[in-house]
This record gives structure tokens, C-alpha cells and sequence, in this order.
């Protein structure tokens, strides 16, 4: 890990705004790591499309946030 490296946590990254804002910030080269509430399958699905080399990502995470847990 260099000094440079940038890691973003998007929350509600499974669907929206989150969404947009993941691929958008993975694009920019900025590692990202998603949260999401109750829809696991959107949530690979945003992790999978990270994990492609058309967008350049590294390393894809993904944390689910349901039941009112704190990260």
C-alpha cells in the first residue's frame, strides 16, 4: 500500500446513487468498498462490475449492513 492509495466506503452502494458514485469513484482509480442493507445480489453485481478491466479496479469488497449493526 502506497501513500497515494485512496479507499472509498460507499454506503447504500448496492442500487442509486450509491451505486453510480462507486463506479464513478472506481473509475477515478479509487479503491472502493460498498455497503449495503438487504440486497446482496445487487450488491455482487456492483462488486462483479468493479472487478472488470474496462473500469480498472483492483480489489473489490462488499459489507452488509442490515439489522441496524454498526461497521
Amino acid at each position: 500500500m502506497t501513500k497515494d492509495r485512496k479507499i472509498a466506503l460507499v454506503t447504500g452502494g448496492s442500487r442509486g446513487i450509491g451505486r453510480n458514485s462507486a463506479i464513478s469513484l472506481s473509475k477515478k482509480g479509487i479503491d472502493v468498498i460498498i455497503t449495503y442493507n438487504n440486497q446482496k445480489d445487487k450488491a455482487d453485481e456492483v462488486v462483479a462490475s468493479l472487478c472488470t478491466d474496462e473500469i480498472g479496479w483492483v480489489n473489490g469488497q462488499r459489507i452488509e449492513a442490515s439489522g441496524g449493526m454498526a461497521l
